[in-house]
């Protein structure tokens, strides 16, 4: 037999006593001898843990019917019918016009205009002023768009005006005109030759040659073939 004396002999008073001391139902127990002594054994390895006496207090006070509520993995898809489907659709290309192409799908009286550039017939555009007509021009046609708006080629352009008044003599030597601002002006702006005609004691008929002109249209009251002549 082994001399060496087993546990039940080692101090059995002592050794009772803190058995005693680190028994969970002992009316001895001892929570600090409990944490730092070396034959602490848990009676429940697997329990659960808790951060603080709150959490255990909540947990374990809480209605026995009451279970958590489980997190579902996957959210239901919804089940789409085959009407309910998304289309693929392509973007509408966007289809870029200008005058020409305007002027190509014209229809009704805006053709007849249309009319007049492919044969390149001279027109006459009866013109108006805020009083009334104003006079005419024959020219060719080139552009137009919808809102009557002209670009006329080798265009004679006639109207009629009324006669001013004359400057008076004296006013003129009062206040002479600077000849180095007329020669400026002249240089920037070329203004066509212009033909006048007295018709009446205060009418006179005004006739000039442009080469190109645009109209508004506003201004434009008829639209018509001056004759057959083709140029």
């Amino acid at each position: 037999m082994s001399e060496k004396p087993g546990p039940s002999r080692q101090n059995p008073v002592n050794t009772d006593d803190e058995d005693d001391r680190l028994n969970f139902y002992s009316d001895n127990f001892d929570p600090l001898l409990f944490l730092t002594s070396e034959r602490t054994k848990i009676p429940k390895p697997d329990a659960q843990t808790f951060d603080n006496l709150a959490m255990w207090h909540s947990h374990y006070n809480r209605p026995a019917n009451e279970k958590k509520k489980e997190i579902p993995k996957e959210l239901p898809a919804r089940r789409w019918l085959p009407h309910q489907l998304p289309i693929q659709s392509k973007k509408p290309t966007r289809i870029f016009t200008d005058v020409f192409t305007r002027m190509e799908a014209t229809k009704g009286p805006l053709a007849t205009l249309r009319k007049y550039i492919e044969e390149k017939t001279r027109i006459k555009v009866v013109t108006a002023n805020p009083r009334g007509i104003r006079g005419y021009c024959l020219a060719n046609l080139l552009m137009f768009d919808k809102h009557f708006n002209l670009v006329l080629q080798n265009v004679e352009e006639v109207w009629q005006r009324s006669i001013t008044i004359k400057k008076d003599p004296i006013l003129t030597d009062l206040f002479p005109e600077d000849p180095s601002r007329q020669r400026n002006s002249r240089n920037r702006i070329r203004l066509p030759k212009m033909e006048t005609k007295k018709l009446k004691k205060n009418t006179e008929e005004c006739r000039r040659r442009v080469d190109q002109m645009l109209m508004r249209g506003e201004q434009v009251v008829l639209i018509c073939a001056a004759s057959n002549e083709k140029k």
